[in-house]
């Protein structure tokens, strides 16, 4: 465009353009230099809470990689319940027990099967009664997403169901007194899966780029373990995100979360920190300041 304007300006207009173009074209690197360390540091996606990452190969904590591969390992009954997010990849990864409940083309699923699916996500009698319906034994569910962590609980609480394996982005459970021994079986190779989940989790990670793999495996580690119960594990996996640099919007959340971690477990000093940072990150929240007033008032009465 500035090559077409220069071409028919008059002499003077001409002269006048040619003097700043080398600025321009100054100003136009710059930008571009710009834009291009942002997304090879990852600060582009991590600032925008995108769950992309610059370089080469899978970004695994989209996909439940792992969890597949545990369930196909441990040849877990089938027929499968999964969700949305889930579907996918397992159908592209092949999970034994008669492909999969649901996956992305929901053009080929009616109104009537897609409601019944979102109902079972956050509502016990409709999860079994699609559990009935289609004869489920095993569940891989992935877990970011928090409309899902009712239906984990429930799994959880259930004396129906067995949970045989969990890691940063996915759980998964088999119905008891289905298959016995692929429980034992699955329950037995667990711990080895285990570890390599908090060696994923503790590896280094490079200094020049935001770990966006990283700290959204370990939020959502951290939820799911929240889920569970288990508030220390929880908070120790938030405390871990944040020490990595988290984005600002990140960061107050996970703060608040490990705070309210923190507090459940009389750790009030430590909570404190915490939600006051992420006051410092959301100023003038009242819900924050709310919950520091009430920790304020739980130390002191110990």
């Amino acid at each position: 465009t500035l090559a077409v304007f220069v071409e028919h300006a008059p002499d003077l207009a001409r002269a006048q353009v040619a003097r700043v173009r080398p600025v321009g074209v100054g100003v136009l690197a710059a930008a571009l230099l710009s834009v291009a360390a942002a997304i090879v540091t990852n600060s582009w996606y991590a600032r925008r809470g995108e769950t992309h990452s610059f370089g080469l190969g899978t970004m695994e904590v989209n996909f439940p990689i792992h969890a597949a591969n545990f369930a196909n390992e441990n040849r877990l009954p089938g027929p499968f319940y999964n969700d949305l997010s889930a579907g996918g990849y397992l159908t592209w990864a092949a999970l034994d027990g008669g492909g999969v409940y649901i996956d992305g083309r929901l053009e080929v699923y009616d109104s009537e099967f897609f409601r019944a699916y979102q109902a079972s996500l956050g509502n016990a009698r409709f999860f079994e009664r699609e559990v009935e319906r289609f004869g489920i034994n095993s569940a891989l569910v992935f877990h970011r997403w928090g409309n899902r962590h009712r239906l984990i609980a429930y799994m959880m609480n259930s004396p129906a169901w067995a949970l045989v394996y969990y890691d940063e982005t996915a759980v998964v459970f088999v119905r008891k007194r289905v298959d016995d021994a692929a429980i034992d079986r699955a329950t037995a190779a667990f711990p080895a899966w285990k570890e390599r989940t908090d060696a994923r989790l503790s590896a280094p990670v490079r200094w020049w780029q935001w770990p966006v793999e990283r700290y959204t495996a370990l939020n959502s580690y951290a939820q799911l373990l929240g889920v569970f119960g288990a508030t220390d594990r929880s908070a120790r996996a938030y405390e871990q995100a944040i020490s990595l640099g988290l984005p600002p919007a990140v960061e107050q959340v996970a703060r608040r979360s490990a705070g309210l971690n923190r507090a459940q477990h009389g750790d009030y000093d430590a909570a404190r920190t915490h939600l006051r940072r992420a006051l410092e990150l959301d100023p003038g929240n009242r819900q924050l300041t709310d919950m520091i007033a009430r920790i304020d008032g739980l130390a002191g009465s110990n």
